[in-house]
């Protein structure tokens, strides 16, 4: 969710637009009547509004987050003549979530591919039964290894992890599969909250309010912030 400094700064650059519009607007329709009088009044008292705010109001820093390190899956000891399991138990103390994603596969033999047949059953259980629907599950055929790449999220620090089945001796290093060392490093995305001197975000933002009504223009706060600033 978009911080109050992200907000004041997009309608800034917005209200700053629509009255540079406004101002060419003016320019060429002005003439000696009291309405040319009338918009001149009503241009520079908002061009000083905006100058004063811009006193006040800078661009906030946006930081992209981070993640926590990905888990990859190798060495798959499997069996020659029994199916092979890999099963997966992710449990997120912050959100009270607990994901369990896997199955059995055959045991390789020739023209028999057993990380492309497990990463098919991971993904189709992944969109099929919505398991850690916002991490992205890839494989390599070459280096035989299935890889999660986790969000830019602070949502998986503290998760333990739990490793079942033929990949027992196959986590990366740092996380083990007996749990006892959970995910961390994970930060969401964020700007950076801005401390206004002298004036109040809401006398700010009911400036820029007025200054939209006066325009005709309404501020566009649909989109993802972070791409404005």
């Amino acid at each position: 969710m978009a911080n109050i400094s992200n907000i004041i700064y997009s309608k800034y650059v917005q209200a700053t637009t629509a009255l540079n519009e406004y101002a060419i607007k003016v320019s060429s329709n002005l003439g000696s009547g009291i309405k040319s009088k009338q918009r001149m009044r009503k241009l520079n008292l908002m061009s000083s509004w905006l100058d004063l705010l811009g006193t006040y109001i800078k661009k906030p820093k946006f930081s992209t987050g981070s993640s926590v390190p990905s888990l990859r899956i190798s060495n798959i000891i499997a069996p020659s003549s029994e199916l092979v399991g890999v099963f997966i138990n992710l449990n997120i103390p912050s959100t009270n979530q607990n994901y369990f994603i896997g199955g059995n596969v055959m045991p390789p033999n020739e023209g028999y591919n057993l990380y492309s047949e497990l990463y098919t059953i991971l993904k189709n259980q992944q969109l099929d039964h919505k398991q850690l629907p916002d991490v992205v599950i890839t494989k390599n055929d070459i280096n035989k290894t299935i890889t999660f790449k986790f969000p830019n999220s602070e949502k998986y620090n503290g998760a333990i992890l739990e490793i079942f089945g033929g990949a027992t001796n196959s986590i990366k290093k740092d996380y083990k599969q007996n749990g006892n060392n959970p995910f961390e490093g994970g930060s969401s995305p964020s700007a950076e909250i801005i401390a206004y001197n002298d004036i109040s975000e809401k006398q700010m933002l009911e400036k820029l309010d007025i200054i939209a009504a006066e325009l005709g223009i309404i501020y566009n706060l649909s989109e993802d912030l972070s791409e404005t600033i």
